[in-house]
């Protein structure tokens, strides 16, 4: 950390940090066949359908009215107009390549339960990973987007689960037989809350300056050390953002040309009004509409929201 960094974390010590508010609230997934996600995300996964009409159906966590996820059915474009700080006006088709999206389950007795569901809906287990402090399986929508379900590990946990595997497109339920012989009866329920709190994008150059500008300049992200090279990652309160650079030309199997946009949302209308001058200052495009703020970095959509969007949309 350089000394003028040293000295601005001084002055703000103690001030609130508005990135502890700051969390995923919908993630929106653009599908090619809605009849069928809704099945696997509802029926499934078991999220709660909140609204079904006019070719978009949104889904909660069970027994909540929190929405969770969006889907949306094939449009005829995904194109949208942006203006940047000179009122100047350009077309960008969004697809963006997300490597994966993480949810986060409470406690280890959900997760397990959770893949006990799986296996019984069977659903492949496509790979399996441990972290220093999570434990994780993956498994594939009917679009291909990978989905990563992950909870945090007890500390006499750390040595229970092998140090890393991962094995994409295979089915490895095998590796799975050390977890679910110590899940009892008592483990099973029917009940599982998901929480949006990982994001893995992938690009084929990874422009450090732009990203930084965006999450750290703009959103006033916190840039975590990484381990691995040509690799960002960015912390928002409970939202961790990833960011690694392909290594070979080649077609990475991880890696699926996917239509997503996260809505993030900020605690205020007025941190949201902030972000898009300062977005805006950066030369990023914004598109702004009913108290939300749409723009793209690096071929990524993100949308910007907080709960007064929608009072200002009603108005």
């Amino acid at each position: 950390m350089s000394f003028l960094s040293k000295i601005r974390k001084f002055l703000n010590f103690g001030k609130h940090d508005v990135t502890t508010s700051i969390h995923i609230k919908t993630l929106i997934v653009r599908t090619n066949d809605l009849d069928q996600s809704k099945r696997f995300y509802h029926n499934t996964l078991g999220l709660d359908v909140l609204r079904d009409h006019n070719n978009s159906v949104l889904l909660a966590n069970q027994n909540t009215l929190m929405p969770l996820i969006e889907l949306r059915g094939p449009s005829k474009t995904s194109s949208t107009r942006y203006s940047n700080a000179n009122g100047e006006t350009d077309d960008r088709l969004n697809e963006p390549q997300y490597h994966h999206i993480g949810f986060l389950l409470d406690n280890k007795r959900s997760w397990k339960s959770f893949i006990h569901h799986i296996l019984d809906q069977e659903i492949p287990i496509t790979g399996t990973s441990e972290a220093n402090k999570t434990i994780s399986f993956y498994i594939k929508d009917p679009d291909d987007n990978l989905l990563e379900f992950y909870t945090k590990k007890e500390t006499k946990d750390h040595h229970h689960y092998p140090t890393r595997n991962f094995n994409e497109g295979h089915d490895i339920e095998w590796n799975l037989k050390q977890v679910l012989d110590t899940v009892d009866d008592d483990y099973v329920t029917s009940t599982y809350h998901f929480e949006i709190a990982h994001l893995h994008l992938q690009v084929s150059k990874l422009n450090a300056q732009t990203f930084r500008h965006f999450f750290v300049d703009g959103l006033k992200a916190l840039e975590i050390e990484s381990y691995h090279p040509r690799t960002l990652n960015f912390k928002m309160g409970s939202l961790n953002i990833l960011i690694t650079e392909v290594y070979s030309r080649r077609h990475n199997p991880r890696m699926t040309r996917q239509n997503l946009e996260p809505i993030i949302e900020f605690p205020t209308i007025g941190t949201v009004k902030k972000l898009t001058n300062d977005l805006l200052d950066l030369q990023f495009p914004c598109d702004v509409s009913k108290g939300e703020t749409r723009t793209i970095v690096e071929g990524f959509t993100f949308v910007c929201t907080c709960p007064e969007a929608q009072l200002v949309a009603k108005e």
